[in-house]
């Protein structure tokens, strides 16, 4: 029977490790120098090696005839095969996931006592450690502090966030890396050529972009792929992979840009035939929009080798119809409608709401736009000219009269305020008309109101031109004239 290729292909050495070049240097220098430690945690997504180097570090450091400068395990001792057979009784694989109770732990802290049997250490590799409870944790932590000389805990997990600090704080820990897509890219090629599969490099790399990083993702789909009629070509490979062709998310972009919401809805349905999921047809349309983004800030993207030639070509040519207020807007639009997908029962009409929502998205103006269009309405620019109220709630009408010639009083200006509540509330507790002259009006202020509530209470008054005072700067130059009228009259009468 033969084997899947990610157990055939697994690598048997330090120097098989692929993309781990610090983790794999770290880890020679720590044998070598015989200052490994007693416990390691690596951590990472799935695929990234984290099992396969628990067992080559058990095989090393296990191995009778070790080869010192290049620290290849021989494979021929009786404890290499035996691990490599998966039938040593020194090397003990735990899933952590069925055995997450404090009596699994137990059994492991009583099994440590004794001395390994063929091999020159005792070592535990324990998979996803994360999942144990908390009370098989605390059972562990004396044994990781002071365990005997001839034990060894490897541990592994996906989630490094649950694993208690006083475990991780008992380990030397290693952060796994995700696999580039371009190492991931030689390893498929070399294992395509062994195998004797005909494929080409484009549908190669279509499996290594596909992986996210994960070696064992893009060779499980290598060798699912294989059983394609030969040659294989790049159609087959996207339809057997439910890859939306990116061609497709650019038509639907430029439909979404033009307006167009009958075609965007049709293109929609039409990629509903292709796909197995929503949430990741939504994700590579977030990808295209990042590369249009970086087209606008003249920034390479990430994304290059995800993109042919022809379509690099279409998207330079869709980025100038583009501008980054939209294409903010599209990538908001589309964050949400993720969230929401999570939990809708019918992810075929939240996507349609999610293209309703772009297209109207589309026709909102940019604010930079609308300041170039109406430089008279920035904030930083008065008095802001009179503008019609049939589609503006901010500004407020004022009485038919003749605003050249007629003369507001007190009672005139508090009922414009009186229009808006807030605002009156503003003015009654902290402001007072002083005087009125003309089309100016003069207010005294107990407490400084903030810059937009002035700004509104001046559009609400205008055509008037308002002076802001300080109350009590008002009062006491009202108080000084006063005084100067009463010592000149005192001085006529004497």
């Amino acid at each position: 029977m033969n084997q899947q290729f990610a157990v055939k292909y697994r690598p048997q050495s330090l120097n098989d490790v692929i993309g781990q070049d610090i983790t794999v240097k770290i880890l020679k220098n720590a044998i070598l120098r015989e200052k490994l430690g007693s416990a390691i945690i690596f951590t990472g997504i799935r695929g990234t090696g984290k099992t396969s180097l628990a067992r080559i570090i058990a095989k090393t450091i296990n191995c009778e005839n070790l080869n010192r400068d290049t620290l290849s395990p021989c494979d021929q001792c009786q404890s290499c095969k035996a691990i490599l057979n998966g039938q040593s009784i020194d090397v003990i694989e735990i899933d952590a996931a069925s055995n997450t109770s404090v009596d699994d732990m137990r059994e492991i802290i009583d099994s440590c006592k004794y001395k390994p049997v063929v091999s020159k250490y005792k070592v535990y590799i324990i998979d996803e450690v994360h999942m144990l409870s908390k009370s098989a944790f605390n059972a562990i932590l004396k044994t990781l502090e002071e365990p005997p000389l001839h034990v060894k805990f490897i541990f592994a997990t996906t989630d490094i966030q649950k694993v208690p600090e006083t475990i991780l704080s008992r380990c030397l820990r290693f952060d796994l890396r995700k696999i580039t897509e371009c190492e991931v890219f030689k390893c498929l090629r070399n294992i395509a050529d062994k195998e004797n599969i005909e494929i080409d490099d484009d549908s190669i790399r279509i499996i290594a972009r596909q992986s996210s990083g994960s070696m064992r993702d893009a060779i499980s789909s290598l060798s699912l792929v294989s059983n394609l009629d030969y040659p294989i070509r790049v159609e087959d490979v996207k339809i057997f992979l439910s890859i939306v062709d990116n061609q497709l998310i650019i038509d639907l972009l430029n439909f979404l840009i033009d307006g167009n919401l009958k075609e965007s809805i049709a293109l929609i349905r039409k990629v509903y035939e292709k796909i197995s999921s929503f949430k990741e047809f939504w994700l590579s349309v977030l990808e295209v929009l990042h590369y249009l983004m970086c087209l606008k800030f003249s920034i390479p993207s990430i994304s290059d080798t995800k993109f042919s030639d022809v379509e690099t070509d279409m998207l330079n040519k869709l980025s100038p119809k583009t501008s980054v207020f939209d294409l903010n807007n599209m990538w908001q639009i589309i964050i949400k409608g993720l969230d929401e997908l999570t939990f809708s029962q019918n992810k075929m009409i939240t996507s349609e709401v999610i293209i309703f929502r772009l297209c109207y998205s589309i026709k909102i103006p940019d604010i930079g736009t609308l300041m170039e269009k109406y430089p008279e309405a920035s904030v930083h620019k008065a008095p802001l000219p009179n503008i019609s109220t049939k589609d503006s709630d901010d500004i407020i009408a004022k009485p038919n009269k003749d605003e050249t010639t007629h003369k507001y009083t007190n009672e005139e200006i508090i009922k414009i305020l009186e229009s808006d509540t807030m605002i009156y509330g503003y003015f009654k507790s902290s402001c007072e008309i002083q005087k009125i002259e003309k089309n100016d009006v003069y207010i005294g202020e107990s407490e400084k109101l903030t810059d937009s509530v002035k700004l509104k209470i001046e559009r609400m008054l205008n055509p008037l031109k308002v002076h802001w005072k300080d109350k009590d700067a008002f009062d006491k130059d009202l108080i000084s004239n006063m005084r100067g009228l009463f010592t000149i009259s005192n001085e006529e009468e004497v």
